[in-house]
Formats: structure tokens, sequence, C-alpha cells
């Protein structure tokens, strides 16, 4: 059997340089024998490579680790630190490499995201994300030879962005990633604060404003106390018991109240505030009064 030892260099088409320094590389490996293609040569700059597999299997070799990439799957790890890749056998993939500050990604984000190849078909991938960056290197990759290096640095940065969005949305599915775990949601917590009053609020804009697929909002929501909907209904809910106002502030209408706060209707309010509390808005406001008189913090409730 021959096997091909080749360099990554090889395959490499550069598109030109962004701000003067910083390069888009977009390369096509494919070959009918089994092949072994080295690293390229170290060039000073720390960059991520993005790698879709097509046709045949990718064996990745790097820091005493080994990813198997089959193909239909797409992986993204870090070029500036030395690595082997092997084909067993007939392959044929494409390739970006962006500088990794473009991306935003950690070592310990890329150590998260080398371990664990993306799946590009329907029921794998996040809509929106792996699977529209795989598609747009694939294209890339077929046309680079015939684009200038202005129209091929703009589509790098486009594909820098879908990148960027793939990466999020399989490090929030990461239970590995507990930093990113506990950032995704504190920042998913604070935009439902500042965001209560609005009625789209929901757990599919919260993904979106989040680069996020609702899959992976929810699963980083797995293992908190309450789901996102629950979470933005109870914080709406803590609001409008505020608004309801104590001795000597003016009375504002429960209909009002349950409109500032997204709530579909005074109905829907009034149940879901005494499934909550224990009392409607309006038995509230009045106990509310009484407590305050005689000096408690909490209305008294009926039994």
């Amino acid at each position: 059997m021959v096997v091909l030892i080749r360099r990554l260099d090889q395959y490499r088409y550069e598109l030109g340089q962004q701000n003067g320094f910083e390069r888009f590389v977009i390369g096509r490996l494919e070959s009918l024998q089994p092949e072994v293609v080295a690293g390229a040569e170290p060039t000073g700059c720390d960059l991520v490579d993005v790698h879709v597999q097509h046709i045949g299997c990718l064996e990745l070799f790097q820091a005493g680790q080994i990813t198997v990439v089959p193909a239909g799957h797409l992986l993204i790890f870090d070029a500036s630190r030395p690595c082997v890749l092997s084909y067993p056998g007939p392959h044929l993939s494409s390739l970006f490499e962006a500088p990794k500050r473009r991306l935003g990604l950690s070592d310990t984000d890329l150590a998260a995201l080398c371990r664990t190849p993306i799946g590009l078909a329907v029921t794998d991938a996040p809509p929106g994300g792996a699977s529209v960056a795989a598609a747009a290197i694939a294209q890339l990759a077929r046309v680079a030879g015939t684009l200038n290096v202005r129209a091929g640095t703009l589509i790098a940065e486009a594909i820098v962005d879908l990148v960027r969005i793939a990466a999020t949305e399989q490090l929030a599915l990461c239970p590995s990633n507990d930093l990113l775990h506990v950032t995704l949601v504190h920042r998913v917590r604070d935009y439902i604060d500042a965001h209560l009053r609005d009625p789209e609020l929901s757990p599919g804009a919260i993904a979106t404003a989040h680069l996020i697929s609702l899959r992976a909002l929810h699963k980083a929501f797995e293992t908190e106390p309450v789901t996102v909907h629950r979470l933005i209904q109870q914080r709406r809910l803590e609001r409008a018991r505020s608004d309801l106002g104590g001795p000597g502030e003016p009375a504002v209408a429960v209909a009002l109240i349950a409109e500032r706060w997204g709530f579909g209707s005074p109905s829907l309010f009034t149940r879901l505030f005494r499934q909550r509390f224990g009392a409607s808005p309006s038995e509230w406001r009045r106990l509310s009064g009484e407590s305050t008189a005689v000096g408690l913090s909490e209305p008294v409730r009926k039994r």
C-alpha cells in the first residue's frame, strides 16, 4: 500500500491580507490513496483550522490525543500547535484557516472543540451554525483561485462569523466546558432582566441574540433550577409584584401592570400570579398594605 506524505502548506491558497497583517487561507485535500499530512510550518501567528470532511475519514493527532473525524463532520482545532492529519483511505476535505484572535476562542475552547467533531446532518448540527459554515468553506475552496484579494477576504470574513457561531453552539453543548456554561447562563440571566418588558422575549429570541441554537440554550439550563421559559415568567412576576406598590403610592391598574411586563392578558397574569404568590394581584396589594401597617415584610396570606 502506498501512503502519500505531504505538508499542509501544499494545499493552502492564501486569500490575502486584512488590515495589513491578518490572512485567511483556504484549501482542499483530495486523494484516492491513504495520506499522512504533517502540520504546516510555524508562521508566528496563532491560527485556527476548520476542517470539513466530505469523503473518507480523518484522524487528527495532536497533543497526545487522536480525534476521528468521519465524513459529514466538521472539526475546529488549533493549527499553531504541532499536528498530523492521517487519512487511512480515499478522501476529500476542505479546510479554512483564520487568526485565532478573530474567532475569539481561548486555548481552553480550542482544546474542547478539538475533542468533538461537529455533525453536519440536519439531526446533528444546530441550524444556521456548523452546516452553513461547512457549505461556505467547501464552496470557497472550489472557487478560491478565481477570486481577487478583496472578494476572497470579504467572503472569508463572513465565514469567520459562521465559524464563530458554530463554535459557540458546540461549546454550549460540551459538558466539560464548565466555565463557558456558567458564563453563558449568567449572560442569559442578565439579558432576560434587561428585556423583561419586551413582548417578543422568548427562548428563541434569547438563543438568536446569543448566536446559539435553541437546543444549545436549553442544554445550558439543564442543570439550573428552572427552564429559560420559567425564568422569564418568574422574573416578570417579581417585577409586576413590585409594581403593585405599597402604602402611599399611586395604584396602577392590574391590567396595565400585566401589559407592562409582557403578559398576554390580565386573566393569565392573575392566574400565574396566584400560582406563584398564593394570592391574586388585587389581594396581594390589599394584604401588602395591611402587612406594612403591622410591620411585616410579606403580606399575610389567606388560609
